[in-house]
């Protein structure tokens, strides 16, 4: 309950700081927030704390799986046995980001409440952007 709890404040927040986040402009690539290499070299096995069903919306594919936190990453795991999941076109799978996705909560920036469905339902997560060098 407590991880819930903190999960919808941190969401509150989010929201309250949506208008100053996208007010700001950034001139210099340096100054986009970035997350330090050693936080993502950080074990991210753990006890999980949360765990949801969900799908990921990517076009007008829908591919179901579970949302699961463990103290520092959330984890998408795409359920590769379901039937939506086993129709979609193989030539698709290389458009479609994160099927099997993990985020350390550092390079979580932002999470948007969305409707979908004509409900609000929905979240939106923006991550920072991780280069490969």
């Amino acid at each position: 309950d407590d991880i819930i709890i903190s999960f919808i404040q941190e969401e509150n927040l989010l929201k309250q700081q949506k208008i100053q986040n996208f007010n700001q402009t950034i001139t210099d690539n340096d100054e986009i927030l970035k997350v330090d290499e050693k936080d993502l070299d950080q074990d991210f096995s753990g006890p999980i704390r949360f765990s949801t069903e969900c799908s990921l919306i990517c076009g007008i594919n829908i591919i179901r799986g579970t949302l699961s936190m463990t103290h520092n990453v959330m984890l998408f795991d795409a359920d590769e046995y379901d039937e939506s999941y086993i129709k979609i076109d193989s030539k698709m799978f290389s458009y479609i980001d994160n099927i099997h996705g993990k985020w350390h909560f550092n390079e979580i920036r932002a999470i948007f409440s969305r409707r979908y469905l004509l409900q609000d339902k929905a979240l939106e997560i923006f991550v920072s952007i991780r280069s490969m060098n």
